[in-house]
């Protein structure tokens, strides 16, 4: 789509696609786990960092995605794995 329509009848919301991603700041840390469960601290340790200085007992349910270098989400975020790209939080559960 070239353009968004504008108008009290239209809402619209970015889709960015990424890892599906939920942090936990317990205990004074951060783990952040897939959908499923796995533990994904070490491959986004970024994020971890990032949310570090939440309080304790924060849940952030979220996508972690890639930015290229103009700032526009791309589908590398496995090569983005180690190095700060972005997260989204599409809702904070707890």
């Amino acid at each position: 789509m070239d353009w968004i329509p504008e108008g009290d009848l239209w809402t619209y919301e970015l889709k960015l696609d990424g890892y599906r991603a939920i942090a936990v700041k317990s205990g004074g840390k951060v783990t952040v786990y897939s959908r499923r469960g796995t533990d994904l601290t070490q491959r986004f340790r970024y994020v971890a960092d990032a949310l570090a200085s939440l309080p304790d007992e924060t849940v952030i349910d979220g996508e972690v995605v890639a930015l290229d270098e103009r700032g526009k989400p791309t589908s590398a975020i496995t090569s983005a794995a180690t190095k700060p790209a972005g997260q989204t939080a599409s809702g904070v559960p707890y």
